[in-house]
């Protein structure tokens, strides 16, 4: 699916990540963990085909491929089909409704044409499943951060890529949403799709991620499978505080001490 080859990230003179090289595969969901400023969402960008678009002073080095074609090889329509990239942040500069701002995600799928009744269903469903079916009318302008935020992961389910990246999605979202937004990466992963996602909830690993990725800042990382990744030892490191792990019933879960 997505391949990495030795992908290097430098800003202001600093090595942020040095040598990386990762395969994400068709049914894994990737989880990205590190401490503010060490690369993640840079290195998001380069994921989603747009290093060309970093902020200056960023410098991106590497390969990365999807299903064996580099990426900027690929036109941007075929991209759009394949992947689909959530910024950490929206923009919306005019007035649509929830529902016409999801159904903007079918384009890439009909050529240019107006969307017919399937990518109208389509949207129908991706609203129901984020629970927005009573905000379809409302002004995109006039919701909440955290209703935005499901509008916008409503997005990524209708464009049914087979690639899906999320940069910080769960900010603004009540624990409920956090709960359903991991219910939608299983089911997503479960589907074949491939999936990367940047948080900085610990604990929302155990729920969704089936591999880590940890960044360090100084150009060291570490990846793979989530129990071998998620130890004290790593998670300390990585986030540059103390990390332990609590017992909770069966299973584990993590506090800065």
């Amino acid at each position: 699916m997505l391949t990495v080859q030795d992908l290097s990230i430098r800003t202001a003179g600093k090595a942020l990540v040095t040598g990386l090289n990762l395969t994400i595969e068709a049914g894994q969901s990737w989880f990205i963990y590190g401490a503010n400023g060490v690369g993640k969402s840079t290195l998001m960008r380069a994921l989603a085909g747009l290093d060309s678009q970093q902020a200056a002073g960023i410098a991106v080095q590497g390969t990365i491929t999807l299903n064996g074609i580099p990426l900027h090889d690929m036109p941007p329509v075929e991209l759009a089909q394949k992947r689909a990239w959530l910024p950490q942040t929206q923009t919306d500069a005019f007035g649509w409704t929830v529902f016409e701002t999801v159904l903007a995600a079918r384009f890439p799928h009909h050529g240019g044409l107006w969307e017919n009744r399937e990518d109208m269903a389509i949207a129908e469903g991706a609203l129901k499943q984020m629970d927005l079916e009573a905000f379809s009318d409302r002004d995109i302008r006039t919701l909440s951060g955290g209703e935005r935020q499901r509008v916008a992961i409503a997005s990524l389910i209708a464009q049914q890529t087979q690639l899906i990246l999320m940069d910080e999605p769960a900010t603004s979202l009540d624990l409920p949403h956090q709960h359903a937004l991991m219910q939608f990466i299983n089911q997503q992963a479960a589907q074949q799709r491939a999936l990367v996602t940047i948080v900085h909830d610990l604990n929302l690993a155990r729920l969704a991620a089936t591999h880590v990725l940890l960044l360090n800042g100084d150009g060291r990382w570490q990846a793979g499978e989530r129990t071998a990744m998620m130890t004290e030892e790593n998670l300390s490191l990585c986030l540059h505080c103390p990390v332990r792990q609590v017992p909770y019933g069966n299973e584990t879960v993590f506090v800065a001490v």
